[in-house]
Order: C-alpha cells, then sequence, then structure tokens
C-alpha cells in the first residue's frame, strides 16, 4: 500500500506540472526574507479552480550559519485571513517525521502553533545532513526538507487572494525565514468547496461568546424543514494564558435533551473527528456522556495542543454534530451551553476560567439517511434457564432469549468457551460435564490441560447469580485472559450505560468503583455486575458491536500452583427501563444501604481556629448545628533548609519530625479552644496512607513499601511542585514497615491529639504519573501483565486496593474500637469497605458522582455551593459531603444525619429524611411524623418553622423553581 502511496503521489505530481497553470509570486530563484515578527503579503488572482496548490522553498538561519542546525518552530500561513493549521493539507511530506541521527527523535511538520522550519544555510545540505535529515517515519525513506507543498483549495476564492507569511516571534529564535520560488500552482474547474458551500448554508449564532464560570447561555436556533439536515457546530475553548491542559467543561443541550458523540452504540451524532484520542495515560474520550464535552485550556484557537492529542486530531477544539432529530420543526429550538467550572474555583484561583465558543448551523439541502428507528424488546413473563451442550446459559423469557457466554485463554493457545458453541481454537483436550440443569439452577464442570472450572449459577427473582471457581491445575504461576458476556446476536442491545455514564462512545473501561452495565429496553432492563474483589477490579467493561457481545473481561488474572478463586458475577432483570431502578436492586444485594451518613463534614485549618474569636466560632457553630470538624494538613509556614528550602507537609510518620512541633501545639489548641465552645464536636486531623512527606529520596527505612513501576524505578507524586518538599509514595499493608509506622499515627491521633474520628484522603492509591493503581515489587495473589499473543505472564504485579485493604480495615477498626468513624475521600473497591462512609471529589467533573453509586453516595466540592451546586449533586443521586462554618445557609446541615435507602437522579430516600429537587409523591410505608423544609433557589428556607405533622404513605411535594425540599422523619 505505502508503494502504490508513493507511485499515486508521484503521478499526481505529473499531472499537476502538466495539466495545470502557475502564478508565480516570487521572482524565479530570487531569495526573499522575512525577520522575526514580521510578515510576507502577497497577492494574486485566481479563476474558479478545481484545485489549488501552494508551493515554496523555506529555510530558517542568519549569515553565521555554517552548516545546518535543527528546525525551527517559526512559520504561519494565512489565506484571504483563514490560518492553515492541518497538517493533512501539507501534502508533500507525512504529518511526523523523524531525524537520520540517533536516538531517533519524531518531530512535528506542525508543531507548537507554527509549521516546522529547517535551520540551514541553503535549501538542499539539510537533505544530506548525518543528523537532521528528515526521514518519513512510516516509510524510513528521506524526503525534502525545505520544500513545501500545500493543498490549499479550500482556502482560495475567485478573484483577489491574499497569502501572508508571517515568522512567528518566539524568545528562544530570532532568526529570519528565507523563500525561494513562491507559487500557486492551480487546475482551472469547479471548486469542490464552492459546490459544497452551494449545496449548505451556514448560521452563524455566536462568534467568541464568553460564558463565565457557573453560567449557562441559551442560543435560538433555526426550526427544522423537510430534506434537510442538521449540523451544529461549536469551536470552544477554556480561557487560559497558555497551554494547560483539558477538562470536561462544557455541557451542551438541545430542547433540554443532552447532546452527545453518539445517538446509541451504533448512530453516530459526531462527524468530524474520532471519539477519542490516545495518550501515555492512556484513551481520552471527547465527550462524556450527559452532553459534557472535553474542553482545551488554551488562549486562543489557534494554539497548537498536539502534545495531548498526538497530532491526529483535525480541528481539535470544533466538535460538528448532526442535530436533526433533535430540532422542532415548530415552537422553538433552544441550545444551552453550560461552563461547568465553578465560580467559587475561579475566585479562588483568582483566574477567569471562562469558555469562549463560536457556535453555527450548517445545513444541508438533502435528508439524512440516518435510521433512527429504535429496535426495542420488552422483557415479558417469568423467566428460566437453561444450559446449552456446550456451556451457554440460556435465559429464557416469554418472548426473548438471552445466550451468556464466557471465554477462558490458556498458554501459548487460544480460548476455551462455555457458550453455544465451542471455541474454533479452544483445548483438544477440554471436556465438560453439565452436573446440574433445572429451570433455577444450573452447574457445569469444565476442565482441560492448566486449569478445571466449576460454574454455579443460580436464578432468584430478579438475577442470575454466577459463580466460577478456577483451580490452577499446574505447578506454575497461571494466567489467564477471561471475558464473560452477553451474546446480542439475536437480541438487539444497541444502548448502554457503563458505570452509570449515559455516553455511547466510551467503551473498554475499569470501572471498579461501579463495575456495572445497564441495558434499558422497553419498559424493562438487563444489568451486569461483578461483584467480587479481584474481578472488580481488573475487570474491563466493553461493547462489541462487530462481535455482538457484551460484558466484561478481565486481562489480568492470574493464579499461584495449585491454587483457587472463585468469581462472582450477577445479571440482573427488572420491569424498569431506569437505571438507578438496577442500582438500587445492587445496592440492596451489596448491602450498601447499611451505614448512617453524619455529616456534614466542615473542613477548616487550623490556624483559621486560632485566628477567629471564640464569639464568632460560637456563632457559627450553633447557626450550623455543626458536629464533625476536620483540619487540614498539618505545615511548615516557612520553608526548611534542610528540605531544599522549601516548605514541608506531613504525611504519615512524617508527622513525628520535630520540624513540625510547633504546628502540633497548634492543632493542640485548636482542638482544646473547640472544644471549650462545644464539647460535642467530633474533630480531626488529614491523614493520607500512600504518601510519606518529608522523606530524602534515598532514605530506605520503608522500601519494602516504595510504589515502584515496571522498571523498579519508585513512582512520583503528581502533585509535586517547587514550593513543597515532595511527597514520596509508598503503600501500607498489615506485615510491611510502612504500615506498621503508619498504624502508630493512627494512635497518635487517637490517643494523643484526642481526636474522635479519621479524615483519610485518597484511600485506594495515590495520586502519582503512571499506573497510579498498582506496584511492582509486591504481588496480591491475582495480578499480572499477561501477553495477548502467547497469554503467558510477563510480570506479576499488585493492585494497591487489593494489597492495603486489610491494613485499612484494621485500622478503621482501631478507630470504630475507640467509638469514632472514618470518612474516606475515593468510594468503595472492596467489599469490606462497602459499609464505611466515603465520597467522591465532583468539583472539576461532576461525572464522577457514579462512582459513589454502589458505596455511600457523597459528592465533595467546594465549600460555599450555590442551589444550582446542590441540585446538580442531586440529580446524580448524590448528596454534598462538606461545606463550610461560614457559608450563609444551613441547608447542607439538614441533609444529614442519612441512613441511604434509595437513590435516584433528583431525589434520595433515607430512613431519616428525603432530599429531592423534584415535585412528586414521596414518602415511607404506613404512619409516620415528619417535618417539612423548604429551601428556595437562593439557599433560604421559606418555613423555617415548619411544625411536626403525621402523614401516611406518600404525600405530595411541590418543590420551588431552582429549589430542594427536606423531609425529616421524626418517627
Amino acid at each position: 500500500m505505502k508503494i502504490l502511496f508513493k507511485i499515486y503521489f508521484l503521478f499526481f505530481l505529473i499531472c499537476l506540472y502538466l495539466f495545470s497553470d502557475e502564478i508565480k509570486l516570487t521572482e524565479l530563484e530570487k531569495e526573499v526574507t522575512i525577520k522575526s515578527g514580521e510578515q510576507l503579503t502577497l497577492s494574486f488572482k485566481l479563476p474558479e479552480v478545481k484545485n489549488a496548490k501552494l508551493y515554496f522553498l523555506a529555510r530558517t538561519g542568519d549569515e553565521a550559519l555554517e552548516g545546518p542546525a535543527g528546525y525551527a518552530d517559526a512559520l504561519l500561513i494565512e489565506i484571504n485571513n483563514k490560518r492553515i493549521t492541518d497538517p493533512t493539507k501539507l501534502i508533500n511530506k507525512p504529518p511526523i517525521f523523524k531525524l537520520k541521527g540517533k536516538p531517533e527523535k519524531e518531530i512535528q511538520w506542525y508543531n507548537n502553533n507554527s509549521w516546522m522550519i529547517p535551520i540551514s544555510p541553503d535549501y538542499i545540505s539539510v537533505d544530506f545532513h548525518y543528523l537532521y535529515a528528515p526521514i518519513d517515519k512510516e516509510t524510513s525513506k528521506e524526503v525534502k526538507g525545505c520544500e513545501f507543498v500545500f493543498d490549499i483549495t479550500e482556502f482560495v476564492i475567485e478573484g483577489e487572494n491574499k497569502l501572508k507569511l508571517i515568522r512567528l516571534p518566539r524568545p528562544w529564535s530570532k532568526i529570519p525565514i528565507h523563500f525561494k520560488n513562491i507559487k500557486v500552482i492551480y487546475e482551472k474547474g469547479m471548486n469542490p468547496f464552492k459546490k459544497e458551500a452551494q449545496q449548505q448554508k451556514n448560521l452563524i449564532i455566536a462568534k467568541e461568546e464568553k460564558i463565565p464560570a457557573g453560567e449557562k447561555k441559551i442560543f435560538t436556533l433555526p426550526l427544522k424543514e423537510e430534506n434537510k439536515t442538521y449540523f451544529l457546530k461549536i469551536t470552544v475553548r477554556r480561557q487560559s494564558e497558555r497551554m494547560a491542559g483539558y477538562g470536561y467543561y462544557m455541557q451542551i443541550l438541545l430542547n433540554d435533551k443532552y447532546i452527545d458523540a453518539s445517538i446509541d452504540r451504533k448512530t453516530k451524532r459526531l462527524v468530524d473527528k474520532p471519539f477519542s484520542f490516545t495518550r501515555k495515560t492512556g484513551e481520552a474520550f471527547f465527550n462524556l456522556g450527559d452532553g459534557i464535552w472535553l474542553t482545551f485550556f488554551v488562549p486562543d484557537f489557534y494554539t497548537d495542543v498536539s502534545s495531548y492529542t498526538g497530532g491526529a486530531v483535525k480541528d481539535p477544539f470544533t466538535y460538528t454534530l448532526d442535530i436533526t432529530d433533535l430540532l422542532n420543526e415548530t415552537g422553538k429550538n433552544q441550545l444551552s451551553i453550560r461552563n461547568l467550572c465553578s465560580k467559587v474555583k475561579e475566585v479562588d484561583s483568582k483566574m477567569e476560567l471562562s469558555l469562549y465558543v463560536n457556535v453555527e448551523v450548517v445545513v444541508k439541502e438533502f435528508q439524512d439517511d440516518r435510521k433512527l428507528k429504535k429496535e426495542e424488546v420488552e422483557l415479558k413473563g417469568t423467566p428460566y434457564l437453561e444450559l446449552t451442550k456446550t456451556g451457554g446459559i440460556k435465559l429464557n423469557f416469554d418472548n426473548a432469549s438471552l445466550i451468556l457466554e464466557s471465554i477462558f485463554s490458556y498458554p501459548e493457545g487460544g480460548f476455551n468457551k462455555l457458550g453455544k458453541e465451542l471455541s474454533v481454537d479452544g483445548e483438544k483436550d477440554w471436556k465438560l460435564e453439565v452436573k446440574k440443569n433445572i429451570k433455577n439452577e444450573v452447574e457445569i464442570f469444565a476442565k482441560g490441560k492448566f486449569y478445571s472450572i466449576n460454574r454455579k449459577a443460580k436464578l432468584s427473582q430478579n438475577k442470575i447469580l454466577i459463580e466460577d471457581e478456577i483451580v490452577n491445575l499446574t505447578s506454575e504461576d497461571l494466567g489467564i485472559i477471561f471475558s464473560n458476556y452477553i451474546n446480542f446476536e439475536n437480541f438487539p442491545i444497541y444502548f448502554t450505560r457503563m458505570a452509570g455514564s449515559s455516553s455511547q462512545t466510551v467503551n473498554n473501561l475499569n470501572a471498579p468503583y461501579n463495575p456495572t452495565i445497564f441495558y434499558p429496553l422497553k419498559n424493562s432492563g438487563i444489568g451486569i455486575v461483578a461483584n467480587d474483589d479481584v474481578y472488580r477490579n481488573q475487570g474491563i467493561l466493553f461493547y462489541d458491536l462487530d462481535k455482538k457481545i457484551t460484558g466484561i473481561r478481565d486481562e489480568n488474572f492470574c493464579l499461584g500452583p495449585k491454587k483457587s478463586y472463585k468469581f462472582s458475577w450477577s445479571v440482573y432483570f427488572l420491569s424498569s427501563d431506569d437505571y438507578y431502578d438496577f442500582i438500587n436492586l445492587v445496592r440492596n444485594d451489596w448491602g450498601s444501604n447499611n451505614i448512617t451518613i453524619n455529616g456534614p463534614i466542615y473542613f477548616i485549618n487550623y490556624g483559621g481556629v486560632l485566628n477567629m474569636s471564640e464569639e464568632e466560632l460560637m456563632k457559627w457553630i450553633k447557626h450550623k448545628n455543626a458536629k464533625y470538624i476536620s483540619f487540614w494538613e498539618i505545615r511548615t509556614p516557612n520553608p526548611i533548609p534542610e528540605y531544599d528550602n522549601r516548605r514541608v507537609v506531613a504525611y504519615g510518620p512524617g508527622i513525628f519530625n520535630p520540624i513540625f512541633k510547633e504546628e502540633i501545639e497548634k492543632v493542640k489548641r485548636a482542638v482544646a479552644k473547640l472544644r471549650k465552645i462545644n464539647n460535642n464536636l467530633k474533630i480531626t486531623l488529614y491523614t493520607h496512607c500512600f504518601f510519606i512527606s518529608p522523606e530524602k529520596p534515598d532514605d530506605p527505612t520503608y522500601k519494602d513499601s516504595w510504589i515502584v513501576d515496571k522498571e523498579g524505578k519508585r513512582a512520583v507524586s503528581q502533585y509535586n511542585n517547587p514550593t513543597y518538599y515532595d511527597y514520596q509514595p509508598v503503600f501500607p499493608t498489615l506485615t510491611n514497615s510502612y504500615g506498621k509506622a503508619f498504624s502508630k499515627v493512627i494512635d497518635f491521633y487517637l490517643n494523643d491529639l484526642d481526636f474522635d474520628w479519621i479524615y483519610w484522603d485518597e484511600s485506594t492509591g495515590p495520586g502519582i504519573f503512571g499506573e497510579s493503581d498498582r506496584t511492582y515489587n509486591a504481588w496480591d495473589g491475582y495480578s499480572a501483565i499477561i501477553n495477548p499473543e502467547t497469554k503467558k505472564i510477563e510480570k506479576k504485579f499488585g493492585l494497591l486496593v487489593l494489597l492495603s485493604d486489610d491494613f485499612i480495615m484494621s485500622m478503621y477498626k482501631k478507630v470504630k474500637d475507640k467509638g469514632g468513624f472514618v470518612l474516606f475521600n475515593s468510594a468503595a473497591r472492596t467489599k469490606s469497605r462497602i459499609n464505611t462512609a466515603s465520597f467522591v471529589e465532583s468539583q472539576d467533573l461532576i461525572l464522577r458522582a457514579y462512582d459513589t453509586h454502589l458505596n455511600t453516595p457523597l459528592a465533595y466540592g467546594y465549600g460555599k455551593p450555590s442551589m444550582n451546586e446542590l441540585i446538580e449533586r442531586l440529580n446524580y443521586g448524590t448528596i454534598y459531603a462538606r461545606t463550610h462554618i461560614d457559608y450563609v445557609s444551613d441547608i447542607v446541615t439538614k441533609f444529614y444525619p442519612i441512613t441511604i435507602e434509595e437513590i435516584h437522579s433528583g431525589w434520595v430516600k433515607g430512613k431519616e429524611r428525603i432530599i429531592t429537587a423534584k415535585s412528586g409523591q414521596y414518602g415511607w410505608d404506613g404512619k409516620y411524623k415528619a417535618k417539612i423544609y423548604i429551601y428556595n433557589e437562593n439557599g433560604e428556607c421559606i418555613n423555617s418553622n415548619s411544625p411536626v405533622n403525621s402523614y401516611e404513605n406518600k404525600i405530595k411535594i411541590d418543590v420551588p423553581s431552582g429549589g430542594i425540599v427536606i423531609i425529616e422523619k421524626i418517627q
């Protein structure tokens, strides 16, 4: 294919010169020079053209240059005020090249917001240089470094055109650019872009519209007409003084419906780019569902973001979406664009965090041929089980059947299968024995050379519970790649919710906090969940439209010699298409509703407590009925010379370092001051078990507890910065040195500092660069990298959450035995932690709320939330976990205590109270007494003297616009 491409391109160039006209923009062989910050402007007239190319030779360098010296990111090209930024428009070179010298270095021709130009004394010598000669990355052939040919067909117009070549000023490079033989080569005929323009109408809705943090803007779109297709084109960026990464801060709705990248798993809405791009840290999706889209933090729409996208994404700031099916033919069409960045964050960071958007509607004069007709099935009747001859499980309804299948790899081979037929690449010695096959219970035993599987499946009212005990029959460690899935070859499942997400583009997802997939059907639904700790932490949720299978696969399972492990997974079926009804079934089965959540939590600096007067503290504590106080970390107020002259934060046993003596005394004084005001306050201090600070990088004290990568290098904290001494990543167990030391920290908190409870940050692993969930110097007994080709183990590792679970739960018991409790940051990833209080940080991505759905549904955010922020979290079935002492409203206080019974979109139900942002019928079974609190859009309780009344069953609740109602059960 590459050779054919080369032949085709050579033929194209010959035709270009034989059958095309050209306009010389500079005198032949005369060199033209522009200095840093200057521009060369050239005009040319064209007839209507079928195609047009811009040709020139370019180099950079000054008189002192003796030979090739690399490349300069120096040139901007504009035609008719449109900048050429797309690497595919450079048609005589690949978008990425590598240098001839060693070590090989890859460079993009469009890099750092400009075109790369060779630094060379002439236009030829760079092509033969031993180091700087440009080589085609794919073919390893040399390319001409100084020759540039651009396809400019879409940029030119019939008549007068203006070309600008601009030497971009760079502080690190001021050498001029030299040009020769600048010309435009064209072929007469109908311009394809003109033809396309004639077939479409572009309507500019907004240009560089500013949407401040926390706000939204409404735009009116045209009404839909017959035989036309409508595309919404949104160009967006979040304001930043420089390229500063990306986040999910734009939410778009049309006529109150989310606009996502795909309608379902087979019908795209996003038409101008792939659904994702790949970074070193993994796959990044442009859309995460619920209308939430990625936005780059840049100063303008010309900034080069290829360092993130790999250069493979055209127009990275722009999304073009087919919205034909969402538009109304009568009435109004209203587009809502919301900036999800918190106003509080903008104020605290003292930076503008506005979104800037361009909005355009493209109307094409043809009817979209997409078929939006839904293929729906409604599950009917009482199901029963049936085994196939080859080990598949059939779930039979009155009107439909599902087949559950599984595959298991074996070393140096393919996959054994339990399904509707045997695998074509399975073991020859693979044998099956049906042990039980009745309507509500089946059991099968399968055995090969390497392992045996004993599978038991039991049908209950709303689910099948499947348990697979796998035994390693060999005397060596054994790796198994396996997958459990629904075969939907004859069953239309085209919409999924992976880990709660409504996105139809997110796929191959590791989601240990919420290891579920839900498939809404017509008035019914199917769900699948990984139950046990190993499967949920290793599992990958997937959907494969081509193979018609969807489920949970595991690419990292490993068993020791002669060892066994029992996997557990369930398939639910329900007469509802509501994801939250499915989640409530799982919560009930997992025992997630058995903990009373006290709160809210008031985070405050101990120094702030010391600086406030007793009267002021007393006022706020009484107003909020505050009970649970957590101090932030202990930090030295000044730089410490022996620690690189930086300030130091106390993490883990680092708190015993003498440099913190004065700060600890301040903490004790702050505790005493609060207890004097109110002796019923429950007080704690921030703690973190996966970092230690201060610790010198070469200190071997806790070497057995270091978190290390595949190469044995110690992990690096992603939070390290020049202001504070570096945090060193570690992990605790019941037997390693750091676990023993950290246990003494908990004793110090409970005994010496007289704390009542523990706030535990990042409880499932630290924020580190690279693979943040694992370490390679310890084995958890079940995890390994397995070669997908040979199916053999390459390297064992330990998942931090599995390695540290026993230790963390032992600390939890220690605190509980003293009458306290633990509040974890990060939702539970193991069964042992299901009944512990945990929250997730939702301040920068509300979709993290889905992580809480099988644990305590608590969402952390900024301390003074708006009513919109409280309602938004209720819309995800969660409640706010934190507030400030000086927060004016007392609404968050009224959320607690609560023992969750059900979660829903817009409301949560507990034994003690119901909290809702939606009008409707709410209550408990039977007779009860309750008090109702009604809060308006400003967070004011408009019936603070509400009486206690008697009620029976559900009662009608009207929620004011932008408000929240709390029904507090008195008895």
